[in-house]
This record gives C-alpha cells, sequence and structure tokens, in this order.
C-alpha cells in the first residue's frame, strides 16, 4: 500500500511542481500521466489512453486474484 501512495504523491509532485523546479524531462517522463495527452490544449490520441486502460483493468484483475486467494477464514 505504501508503495502506491509513494507513486500517486511523486507523480502529483512531478505534475505540479516539476516545471517550477526545472527538472529533467527524464523524470517527468517517468510519470505515468506524461504519456497522456494535454487536454483541452492538445489533440486526442486513444492509443495511450487505451494503453493505460488495460494496464489499469490487468492490475485490478490481479489485485481481485490476490484477494481472493487470501488466506483469511472466517469464523
Amino acid at each position: 500500500t505504501g508503495l502506491v501512495w509513494l507513486m500517486l504523491g511523486w507523480s502529483l509532485f512531478v505534475t505540479w511542481v516539476g516545471a517550477l523546479l526545472d527538472l529533467p524531462q527524464a523524470i517527468v517522463d517517468a510519470t505515468p500521466f506524461a504519456a497522456l495527452p494535454q487536454l483541452p490544449g492538445g489533440a486526442m490520441e486513444w492509443a495511450p489512453v487505451l494503453a493505460e486502460t488495460a494496464l489499469a483493468a490487468a492490475l485490478i484483475a490481479l489485485g481481485i486474484l490476490g484477494y481472493r486467494r487470501r488466506d483469511i477464514t472466517s469464523t
């Protein structure tokens, strides 16, 4: 859980404050939001949106499978 919050916090920090700190472009591109189109100013590109949606769906499916396989028994 901590890793998820770290990734979310880092992504938001880089997205909001990265330009002010003049971070290198490689660091800015390492966030999951870098590949998405910058709307409403830019053109809509469906490939990155669909790729990140498919990745999110796969990770959700893995999480559900892991949740079902836990070894907690009900009393």
